[in-house]
Parts: structure tokens; C-alpha cells; sequence
């Protein structure tokens, strides 16, 4: 994220020029950058950060992740993915779901897995 922060504050504003361009990556020359070209970028970023595989699809599903996790809602999500239906946004929904999950068991006592006792019935 902050390597994406500096490039969009810094680096970016120096290729576009006073052009409006829909690409985030430009080349030098104000082109977009290709898609093989982006791929090995973000691996060299990947290595240099400690991440094995780091790839355009993995930072777009798990940037609509974060922010279903942090309240985003999903129809917001749907529309900036692009996706036509919401079945195609499940994935996401469903990590989400699953972290907010973990987070409810942050307390001691509730990583201690206790059984809920049984109440003998009155006879």
C-alpha cells in the first residue's frame, strides 16, 4: 500500500503530464503499461517486500477483502470490481466473513474452547 501511495503521489504525476489517462501505471513515455509489465513490477516489489507472489489479481481481491472487512458494504464492492453479479463477489463476502469471525475471539477466554455446561432437568 505504501509503495502504491508513493507512485500515485510522486512518481505517477511525472509521466502523466497535464494528460488524463484512465491507466494508474504509466510508462516514461505516457503509455500505459503493459499487463506483463505491471506483473513483473509487482513481483519485484513482492520479493523485495518479503510477499512470494505477489500479482494484480491478488491485490485487487484482497483490497475488495479489506474492505468488505472494515464495514464497506458489497454492492459498492461489486460495482468497483466490475462484476456483473453478485455471485462473483461471494469469495470475498465469504473471507470477510471469516475474518471478522477470528477477530471475535481475541480474548483469552474465548480461545479456551469451553463447553457449555449441561443443566440437569427438574424432576
Amino acid at each position: 500500500m505504501e509503495a502504491l501511495l508513493k507512485y500515485k503521489t510522486f512518481v505517477r504525476p511525472m509521466h502523466a503530464k497535464d494528460e488524463v489517462t484512465p491507466a494508474f501505471f504509466l510508462t516514461i513515455y505516457r503509455r500505459s503499461m503493459s499487463i506483463g509489465s505491471v506483473e513483473q513490477m509487482l513481483a519485484d516489489v513482492g520479493k523485495a517486500a518479503g510477499i512470494p507472489r505477489l500479482h494484480p489479481h491478488l491485490l485487487r481481491h484482497t483490497s475488495a477483502t479489506e474492505y468488505l472487512a472494515n464495514g464497506g458494504d458489497v454492492i459498492s464492492v461489486q460495482r468497483k470490481l466490475g462484476h456483473s453479479r453478485l455471485t462473483m463477489t461471494d469469495r470475498c463476502v465469504h473471507l470477510a466473513s471469516d475474518q471478522a469471525a477470528a477477530q471475535e475471539r481475541v480474548a483469552p477466554m474465548d480461545r479456551l474452547d469451553i463447553k457449555p455446561m449441561r443443566v440437569a432437568k427438574a424432576r
